[in-house]
């Protein structure tokens, strides 16, 4: 019975052919099992600018997954604008391409929630130059809509989790831990939805490492696909190019 039930608990948990989780659980994971506080401290971001940590990373860092097979998307911002009308939310442009097919987009991302690490939860590195003085996550909610003229288009959905920490008054990308093996940031979590046919696949990325997924990442030091993905467009992924520019 308690084999059952460790079964059952498992299959609840898990989204996708079993290899990620539901965008929602994984964001209540993050926030309650990570060292990060109960205490919301969104307020505290007003007076930021988290758009140059979203453009930050160079495109050919950036990989993520499409569908049950985990075929190879790639994403790249051309733009994140803070709203003049409304201080949690951003204006996003930019531009996918799944195999030979190059989409732009428009959104959003509205700001859910942010929290700081707890004291000493953090795992800085041993003799770090930096001392930051608070270091966090906010999480938001996106929506980026490619344009309907487009072949093959449809709309992104989900939740973005954006490491930071702020140092004499300045918020910074969190890459405390960039020469740790597991290190990511600027993580989606979601969907893709075609506007044609209302099919809805899992499309997760992020810098360095695609978050939320499970058994298709092999790489130690390194982010590297495992063997058995490489047809799914994943043969050239350390190529960097200006897809978009063609």
């Amino acid at each position: 019975m308690k084999y059952l039930l460790l079964v059952a608990f498992l299959l609840s948990t898990i989204w996708a052919h079993g290899q990620t989780k539901d965008p929602e659980k994984w964001c209540k994971d993050f926030l309650d099992n990570y060292g990060l506080s109960a205490k919301e401290s969104k307020n505290d971001l007003d007076r930021y600018d988290i758009g140059p940590i979203l453009l930050r990373t160079p495109h050919s860092n950036v990989f993520g997954i499409i569908g049950a097979n985990f075929r190879r998307i790639q994403v790249n911002l051309f733009s994140v604008t803070k709203s003049n009308k409304n201080t949690n939310e951003y204006l996003v442009t930019g531009v996918t391409k799944v195999g030979s097919n190059v989409n732009e987009f428009t959104g959003t991302i509205a700001l859910r929630t942010a929290r700081y690490y707890e004291p000493n939860r953090f795992d800085m590195p041993y003799k770090s130059p930096i001392s930051p003085d608070t270091i966090g996550v906010a999480f938001f909610d996106y929506l980026f809509n490619e344009s309907r003229k487009d072949d093959h288009s449809g709309f992104f959905k989900g939740i973005l989790a954006v490491s930071f920490y702020i140092l004499d008054g300045q918020i910074q990308y969190n890459d405390l831990r960039k020469g740790a093996d597991e290190f990511t940031n600027n993580e989606y979590v979601g969907t893709w939805t075609g506007y044609a046919t209302s099919n809805t696949l899992v499309c997760n990325w992020g810098d360095y490492r695609i978050p939320n997924v499970i058994g298709f990442d092999c790489g130690a030091g390194e982010f590297a696909p495992c063997d058995q993905y490489e047809k799914f467009g994943w043969q050239d992924y350390r190529a960097s190019k200006d897809w978009w520019a063609n």
